[in-house]
């Protein structure tokens, strides 16, 4: 599964007598590890280009599915090959209009704050319409595509990252399949503390570097049937 695109850092300004720049600190992720028990699950290297536009993610374990054909333009993301193949429309900001697969189309709505408020899903035999909830710049409830609805909360940690971290782990939403590219329009401002869909619970905390950047994800699921405790690492 591949999952959303972009956010870069801005440049901050320290004024005291006379300007001086403080140093930029990267928040662009070039590799991402997932384990589970101490053992790698998967690991993905990220790829940009001069404008920090994702042009490309590659499968750095040779376990999971992350081999497939990767294109982005101005105009769309291609995506070919394996689990989620598509091609996704996308507009001037990077925000996907239109995301076309083999299981249909998805026509997608965004409110004044540039996140996404709906979306018209065609399966073919079956038409309807799915909508989101914001709060404060960051998305309250997603729905996915058993009817569920997923409830978050947030910390006070900002989702400015190049990869939606939010977005990292495999839970359930409508766009699961597109992982970390930027298909919910703009990301929720804050990095999730918590996820309650059903009787499943999922609650994540952090570590951070020197520069406040986010080196570990640990995320706890206590569901029912299958409690489940996934660390991810980030390499910038």
């Amino acid at each position: 599964m591949i999952k959303k695109l972009l956010a870069l850092s801005c440049l901050a300004f320290l004024f005291a007598g006379c300007a001086k720049d403080v140093p930029v600190v990267s928040k662009v992720i070039t590799r991402l590890e997932c384990y589970q028990g101490g053992n790698l699950q998967y690991g993905i290297g990220y790829k940009y280009d001069s404008k920090g536009n994702l042009t490309d993610m590659v499968d750095l374990s040779n376990i999971y599915d992350h081999s497939r054909t990767f294109y982005y333009s101005p105009e769309s993301i291609t995506i070919l090959g394996g689990r989620g193949a598509c091609i996704i429309n996308i507009d001037k900001t990077g925000i996907p209009e239109k995301i076309v697969s083999e299981s249909g189309i998805i026509m997608c709505s965004y409110g004044s704050d540039g996140r996404l408020s709906r979306f018209d899903v065609n399966s073919g035999e079956t038409n309807y319409t799915l909508s989101t909830q914001t709060k404060d710049g960051n998305f309250t409830s997603l729905p996915d595509f058993a009817g569920n609805t997923l409830k978050y909360t947030y910390t006070q940690y900002e989702n400015n990252y190049s990869i939606d971290l939010n977005s990292v782990p495999q839970i359930e939403n409508i766009f699961t399949m597109f992982n970390t590219m930027k298909v919910h329009g703009m990301y929720s401002r804050n990095l999730i503390k918590s996820i309650v869909s059903g009787d499943t619970s999922y609650y994540f905390t952090y570590n951070f570097d020197s520069s406040g950047r986010v080196t570990d994800m640990i995320v706890v699921s206590t569901a029912s049937e299958n409690s489940l405790t996934e660390h991810y690492k980030f390499t910038y």
